[in-house]
């Protein structure tokens, strides 16, 4: 990582995870970890990932992760496992 410009270096939530519960209630069939929030200027932002967020018609369910360094994901425990446990990144807040 070059952090060879100044400015502050913070870690941030890169997501959320959902309730299961949540999941259940939206009908979402995908076996997998439903995002609930992605945080503006992640990493997970920046790669497009999307939130369960308020659509016109309602809550809309967002992506599921359903596979994590090619092992398959069907809950919170399969992340821990392939080293996502923290859902952390570092984030670059630059002075002007």
């Amino acid at each position: 990582m070059d952090i060879s410009r100044s400015g502050t270096l913070r870690v941030v939530p890169c997501a959320t995870a959902a309730d299961p519960n949540v999941g259940k209630q939206l009908n979402v069939k995908a076996q997998g970890v439903l995002v609930q929030a992605v945080p503006s200027g992640s990493a997970a932002a920046a790669a497009g990932l999307l939130p369960t967020r308020r659509g016109l018609g309602g809550i809309v369910a967002g992506d599921v992760i359903i596979a994590a360094d090619g092992a398959l994901v069907v809950g919170e425990g399969d992340l821990v496992a392939v080293g996502m446990s923290q859902w952390r990144c570092l984030l670059m807040e630059h002075s002007t």
